[in-house]
């Protein structure tokens, strides 16, 4: 009994000494919340990468411009608008040919369109991006001009990456062609039957005269400021204050009569105003003078 006793006392001795015992100390350098804090940071900003990852897809998808990736010289992918333009119903039929496959064998300037492409790549490894005009074909083999965009993603022996961005700028310059002849048109005309006229860009303040403007009216100041207080006071009085609107409105299409004096010889002239917009980039202000 005693050494059953003195064995029980053991027992118990020892299992108080083990509850006694202090608990295990973490690893060093590992603490459980700061990992946990970690592993959140690292899911928020996974989420914040594919967030904008899903808008820029987004973005390429839907664009209204036509967009390439170019890839070590071939087109790899290209979005809807790149198909719609072009004529084409599925993507397979775009990609993977070389990069002229959709344009003319020479461009309007008659440089060969692989020589000059391999250029524009050139131009954009090299400063990172490249802006120029650009004839492509559509499916049913009619040429037509674009205005591209290249962006350099990556430029690495193996891994070249170019975005192509464009848009088919056929109208814009069917415009400005046809605003052109008709201005050889005009100039013919007043040449012919000795009509006055100048011309005033707004934005790259250039101006240009007709001889007989310039015989009948004398010459423009060459400072645009002071052509309108010029302008102002060759209107006749009874179309000064029509004069001052006109100048107002310089910016919008307009169509207005004005009567000129002529210094030297007070003559009254009519003075026909028309401001002409060529592709958001020019206003121009053109008259034409008859004597009255």
């Amino acid at each position: 009994m005693a050494n059953k006793k003195n064995v029980d006392e053991n027992l118990t001795k020892n299992v108080n000494i083990s509850s006694n015992k202090p608990a295990k100390k973490p690893f060093p350098g590992k603490n459980p919340s700061k990992n946990k804090d970690q592993t959140t940071n690292s899911g928020n900003k996974k989420a914040k990468i594919e967030e904008i990852e899903s808008i820029y897809k987004a973005l390429y998808e839907k664009s209204s411009n036509a967009e390439f990736i170019i890839k070590n010289g071939v087109y790899i992918d290209c979005n809807q608008t790149a198909l719609d333009i072009l004529g084409y119903k599925k993507k397979s039929e775009l990609l993977n040919w070389p990069l002229t496959h959709f344009s003319p064998t020479f461009q309007e300037d008659d440089c060969k369109s692989s020589e000059k492409f391999q250029k524009m790549l050139d131009v954009s490894l090299k400063s990172g991006s490249n802006r120029f005009e650009w004839t492509y074909t559509y499916k049913n083999g009619i040429n037509f001009a674009s205005e591209i965009v290249l962006t350099t993603i990556k430029n690495e022996p193996d891994n070249k990456i170019i975005v192509c961005v464009w848009s088919d700028i056929s109208d814009r310059k069917k415009n400005k062609i046809d605003l052109l002849k008709k201005e050889r048109q005009l100039r013919e005309t007043h040449e012919m039957t000795q009509l006055g006229s100048f011309e005033i860009d707004l934005l790259t303040k250039k101006v240009e005269t007709s001889p007989v403007f310039d015989k009948v009216i004398g010459k423009i100041p060459e400072n645009i400021n002071a052509i309108f207080l010029w302008w102002n006071r060759l209107t006749h009085p009874e179309d000064r204050e029509q004069n001052k609107k006109l100048i107002k409105n310089s910016f919008k299409f307009i169509a207005k009569k004005l009567n000129l004096l002529n210094s030297i010889k007070k003559l009254r002239y009519h003075l026909s105003t028309d401001c002409i917009k060529l592709e958001e980039k020019s206003e121009s202000l053109c008259t034409i003078l008859t004597k009255r």
